[in-house]
């Protein structure tokens, strides 16, 4: 039985919107050796399409009161679809037609805006479209589905050119069709006004600078403990522990499973269990598999997908259960701090990396999670609640 509760549109073009743009931005791993040949330019150079879109990223959710507050989030959807389509058909467009790198990376920062910009937006769509019993399956779904595109979009990419045999920059214009068609789909959408709406919100809040510190940084350094383990795991086992580098991608592709089996489980079962014990749980289990994985057993560290799971989804819940009428405000607030977490951290683990090895570097990865448990316990201290 369909549950009418739920705006079924509305969340399903959250769903495949943030499909489609992690199936581009993870199409661009298995591109990435092709782009540093095509161009001929070094990996410390050629690193630059991800730290630009980064970037981009962060100064789209720094500015986002001045977009989001006017446009609302169906508008704000659909530009930001337009950007993505419009930055994976000139990352194509630019290799086929040998134009200079500064153009490829200017399709990169392009992308980031889009990172951002529905970073924003499509949060607030699940809070617009789901009541508060659902919403944290509702996120986990939200969120596996990005895992899902980070499986697929490798393998796209890899059959695309085995069997169609076409060229390594053509799937970049193919799949720039996908954002367009939902952002036509978006149009036959009716806007719906809800206190959840950020266009009939304040651009203020009154909210403390240092309670949106805190949460920031709980969101932030668990996102940056994340990626620091899905972004060097590879590196790490081939130039630490001198393995294969198939079974290094086969690792890889254990900890997207993890990852993404745990966010599954998340969607169709509700638990009981209070949002911020949940928060609790996962980073203290996802600490000691990090830990352990780097100390004693690598096996656990693909296996902390899975733990780290439903970290994102519930912290999300928790900050729509208790700060829903600034949620919009918070929301930005908390991409932001995500944001500048990402930059510090792959500036952080490159730096230890080139000093000390990968080895001893990823052990930021842990001493972000117990940081991150530490704002995580001031946040719900400040509010005065365990939700």
């Amino acid at each position: 039985m369909i549950d009418k509760t739920i705006n079924w549109k509305y969340l399903g073009l959250a769903y495949f919107t943030l499909f489609s743009l992690g199936f581009i931005d993870n199409m661009r791993g298995p591109a990435y050796p092709e782009i540093l040949q095509h161009f001929q330019i070094a990996p410390n150079f050629g690193s630059l399409i991800y730290t630009l879109a980064s970037l981009a990223g962060l100064i789209i959710t720094v500015t986002a009161r001045w977009w989001l507050f006017p446009l609302g989030t169906l508008a704000s959807i659909r530009i930001f679809l337009f950007t993505i389509s419009s930055s994976s058909f000139c990352m194509g467009w630019v290799i086929s037609s040998n134009y200079q790198f500064f153009w490829f990376l200017a399709s990169s920062f392009l992308l980031g805006c889009s990172l951002g910009g529905i970073g924003v937006a499509a949060n607030i769509m699940i809070t617009q479209s789901t009541p508060m019993l659902y919403r944290r399956n509702a996120y986990s779904g939200f969120h596996a589905m990005y895992g899902i595109s980070s499986l697929l979009a490798p393998l796209f990419f890899t059959l695309s050119q085995l069997y169609l045999k076409i060229s390594w920059s053509t799937p970049f214009k193919i799949i720039a069709a996908a954002p367009i068609l939902l952002c036509i789909y978006s149009f036959f959408i009716p806007k719906i006004q809800t206190k959840d709406d950020p266009s009939v919100q304040n651009t203020t809040s009154n909210v403390k600078w240092s309670h949106r510190l805190s949460i920031g940084l709980f969101f932030g350094l668990y996102v940056a403990a994340e990626l620091s383990l899905s972004s060097r795991l590879v590196y790490y086992l081939k130039n630490s522990l001198a393995w294969d580098i198939s079974l290094c991608a086969f690792y890889l592709s254990l900890f997207f499973t993890s990852l993404l089996s745990g966010r599954l489980i998340f969607t169709f079962f509700r638990f009981s269990w209070k949002s911020y014990h949940v928060l609790v749980t996962s980073a203290v289990l996802s600490f000691f598999l990090y830990l352990f994985g780097l100390l004693y057993f690598p096996i656990l560290l693909p296996i902390c997908g899975f733990s780290m799971s439903i970290f994102f989804p519930t912290a999300m819940t928790w900050l729509a259960e208790n700060y829903k009428t600034d949620f919009a405000f918070m929301i930005s607030s908390v991409m932001t701090a995500v944001g500048a977490s990402l930059i510090g951290m792959h500036w952080l683990i490159g730096f230890l990396s080139s000093n000390f090895g990968i080895g001893n570097a990823l052990f930021v990865g842990p001493i972000f999670l117990i940081f991150a448990m530490i704002f995580l316990l001031i946040a719900n201290k400040i509010h005065g609640q365990k939700c």
